[in-house]
């Protein structure tokens, strides 16, 4: 009797073990490959399947590594160039249109589309466009860093009423609504806000001293990250309350959200996908550990689930696409 109690429990085992490995999610990893790169940054990925950033590397005839935007497709790179005679670009984010927007370090916000770029006519960094245009970002026309909002030709101040405190807008989403961060008092405290029409929200923290939303969907629902009241790094949400996005010891951020509720970020020295309620490690994936990836860092994630970021690979910072099987 007790021996055949013990198979018994055991086939439950095994079915159990087997059900569990058949949910696993299987996924793919494919490094963007970018010639001579010393470093590559991954920012953004659209739902046709874009996906955009720059890398550095040195180039003939200069004496300092070039820093230069990228638009991928289909395993193919194109090289985007730049925009002035500064020998650097950089692309932040795009839309499902193909327009992309970033700026050159230390110059003006940039877009680009179709082999142009545009000049938006201020200094500052061009994060996040919406599918109607709208362009969300950091500029200095104010004389301070602040967020903006760059819409129907308006060009809106994003922060505190006190323009001596800085504001740093980060995503937009379709209605407008915009997510950053801002300085609270001239000590250099921020915290994460929502920002529509005119009217900014200030989302407050975990107990700690700072804050910050990184990402926008559609839906007006928010990541990021706070600190606690001990002071710990923790992925937040925000759905019109500022809530941890998942209770787990170590420092975790939250980057990217896509329209299905799906964030992406990084824990301690990982990275993560997080989808009602479960939590996936992405360093831990056979998938990505086969390929000799790790200190993944993911930045963006589309509507079909495909992840975008760096990591290091043969101890070089490359760019890489996560898609699911």
């Amino acid at each position: 009797m007790l021996k055949s109690l013990r198979a018994a429990a055991a086939a439950i085992l095994l079915v159990a073990a087997g059900a569990a490995s058949a949910a696993q999610p299987s996924y793919s990893i494919t490094e963007i490959v970018l010639p001579n790169a010393l470093w590559a940054e991954v920012t953004a990925v659209n739902n046709r399947g874009d996906v955009a950033g720059w890398y550095r590397a040195p180039r003939p005839g200069v004496s300092f590594d070039v820093e230069e935007a990228f638009l991928w497709r289909d395993g193919t790179v194109t090289h985007l160039g730049f925009p002035t005679a500064i020998r650097n670009s950089h692309i932040w984010g795009m839309n499902d249109k193909g327009v992309l927007v970033g700026g050159v370090l230390g110059g003006n916000a940039h877009t680009w589309q179709d082999g142009t770029w545009t000049d938006l006519g201020f200094g500052g960094e061009a994060r996040s466009i919406n599918r109607s245009g709208a362009i969300a970002g950091i500029t200095s026309n104010f004389g301070f860093n602040r967020g903006f909002l760059l819409a129907n030709g308006v060009l809106w101040d994003i922060g505190m009423p006190d323009t001596r405190l800085a504001s740093f807008a980060y995503s937009v989403n379709d209605k407008n609504v915009v997510v950053g961060t801002a300085e609270v008092n001239l000590t250099g405290q921020r915290h994460g806000y929502v920002w529509q029409n005119g009217m900014l929200t200030d989302v407050g923290t975990l107990g700690g001293p700072s804050s910050t939303l990184l990402s926008v969907n559609s839906h007006g629902y928010a990541v990021g990250w706070s600190f606690d009241s001990g002071f710990g790094l923790a992925t937040v949400q925000w759905d019109g309350d500022l809530s941890r996005l998942f209770s787990l010891p170590g420092t975790h951020v939250a980057n990217a959200v896509n329209d299905r509720g799906v964030a992406v970020g990084t824990i301690d020295s990982g990275a993560f996908v997080y989808e009602r309620g479960v939590l996936l490690r992405l360093d831990q994936l056979p998938e990505v550990v086969a390929a000799g990836w790790t200190a993944l860092t993911p930045q963006g994630i589309n509507d079909r689930g495909w992840i975008v970021g760096r990591g290091l690979r043969n101890g070089v910072m490359r760019g890489f696409v996560i898609r699911p099987r």
